[in-house]
């Protein structure tokens, strides 16, 4: 289960951690971040997707593979600099950054056969 989700420079998002529970509310005034907090999440695990169809393997906490935004599974908009903090590009911008935190859900283990009950004479 996710844990906690760290998501910084997205939108007008630049930094906010968000411990998780099995159910989450997010709550708010108007333009507060809601939205945003919801599509870095999506936006992320479009990312991943995407990777995992072109092939891409994760190697020391790294993804390396690229591939232009037109291929994405999603994006909550057409052009992907938009998602840049405070739609700011400058030299040394970081990109980016969404994080989950927590632990893989356990395989189901095999169950023993149930005893079976003698039939009545």
């Amino acid at each position: 289960m996710i844990t906690e989700v760290a998501i910084r420079r997205f939108k007008n998002v630049e930094q906010i951690t968000l411990p998780m529970e099995r159910i989450n509310l997010l709550i708010g005034a108007n333009n507060s971040g809601k939205s945003s907090v919801l599509q870095a999440i999506q936006f992320a695990v479009s990312v991943a997707q995407t990777m995992k169809e072109q092939g891409g393997e994760w190697r020391s906490g790294k993804m390396e593979l690229s591939f232009p935004p037109d291929r994405l599974v999603y994006s909550p908009l057409r052009d992907t600099a938009s998602l840049r903090f405070n739609r700011a590009f400058s030299e040394g911008y970081a990109g980016i950054d969404v994080v989950f935190t927590g632990t893989a859900p356990r395989a189901a283990l095999p169950q023993p056969p149930e005893a079976s009950a003698p039939s009545p004479p």
